[in-house]
């Protein structure tokens, strides 16, 4: 079943968005990188080899951003 939004509904997704890209600008630059080819998809893989470090500093990095970014949206 496909979810029904209403006008109040996108508000509250675009604020979210908002909040979520606000929390990102105040990344470093390759924190910011890691976590955008994240959301555009790129496997754990190919962010490392764009990036330029292993897999699992990738994961670590990855793991670290979220929690920066949880608090962060929680705080704003």
């Amino acid at each position: 079943m496909v979810p029904h939004f209403t006008n109040e509904d996108d508000h509250t997704i675009d604020e979210l968005y908002n909040k979520l890209y606000s929390a990102i600008d105040t990344l470093g630059k390759i924190d910011k990188g890691i976590i955008l080819l994240l959301l555009d998809e790129c496997s754990y893989e190919e962010i490392a080899e764009i990036v330029g470090l292993t897999k699992t500093n990738v994961a670590t990095k990855l793991s670290r951003i979220k929690v920066r970014l949880r608090d962060q949206m929680s705080n704003i």
